[in-house]
């Protein structure tokens, strides 16, 4: 076999190695990223009121990286007792604040910062 084909055969390799590596890299640096939001937003005491059918809540759950810990669905009794009529809503337990709709990451970090 020709010396040259060897060598380029090699450098592919590399480069798919190297490829792979970062792919995995990357994902597991943003199941971090997601696991680091979804932390925060448990300590600050946020609640998700869901409702499994609605496909804006499916997205925020996916944003999130999963299922949300502090989620309460629509079949709860915590649903009327709040008064939650949209889905996905974002409330907090500790200010009383409540904020409906499907938030990016960036919109929850944004959420989560104190009003001056």
């Amino acid at each position: 076999m020709d010396p040259t084909i060897i060598i380029v055969l090699v450098i592919l390799l590399i480069i798919l190695i190297a490829y792979r590596k970062s792919s995995s890299a990357f994902v597991g640096g943003k199941r971090r990223f997601s696991n680091d939001i979804v932390s925060e937003l448990v300590g600050e005491k946020w609640i998700l009121f869901s409702k499994k059918e609605c496909p804006w809540c499916v997205k925020q759950a996916a944003e999130l990286g999963g299922a949300y810990p502090n989620t309460i669905y629509s079949d709860s009794p915590e649903i009327k007792k709040h008064g939650v009529e949209s889905f996905p809503t974002w409330y907090n337990s500790r200010t009383k604040q409540y904020k409906p709709g499907f938030r990016t990451k960036a919109q929850l970090f944004e959420m989560m910062r104190p009003v001056k």
